[in-house]
């Protein structure tokens, strides 16, 4: 096999393995945007233990304030989340996930686990461990490739 070959063939695999292992957000009536959403609004409660703000989410996950109030807007509709005034600027107001939404997350998170405790009992424990640990070593070589390549591409 020829090295571009090989090459787009490694590629492909890797979109299919991506493409598989995604969490399956219309099971849980989210579209992909607002999944990234949620997901910000919750690390931010899970690790800061405070609530955030739209504009928060806009510098994180890079969407424009106005692209970001509908998703908000749909995601309050749906019980999601709830906004609140801010106490220190009465201007703004904060995100909270409900309890109807965490009790929604756990279950596609123990529903998307089971996609690969599947995968270790088909593969067995060796392979499991040799494909984590290839895949481990090649997340390793494009973080620390990633400025190099993009700079041979443009020289």
């Amino acid at each position: 096999m020829n090295k571009d070959t090989f090459a787009y063939e490694l590629m492909d695999e890797f979109r299919k393995f991506k493409h598989l292992t995604r969490p399956n957000h219309k099971e849980n009536l989210l579209e992909h945007a607002e999944f990234l959403v949620m997901m910000v609004i919750m690390r931010n409660n899970d690790e800061f233990g405070t609530d955030i703000s739209p504009s928060q989410i806009s510098d994180e996950i890079g969407f424009s304030r106005s692209s970001l109030t509908p998703l908000l807007n749909s995601l309050e509709e749906k019980g999601y989340i709830t906004r609140r005034l801010s106490r220190e600027d009465k201007r703004m107001f904060k995100l909270e996930v409900t309890e109807k939404y965490k009790q929604i997350h756990l279950e596609a998170i123990e529903k998307h686990c089971e996609k690969f405790y599947l995968l270790i009992e088909y593969l067995g424990e060796k392979d499991a461990k040799d494909l984590v640990r290839i895949i481990k070593k090649a997340n390793k070589f494009f973080s620390e490739n990633e400025g190099n390549m993009i700079n041979e591409k443009t020289k």
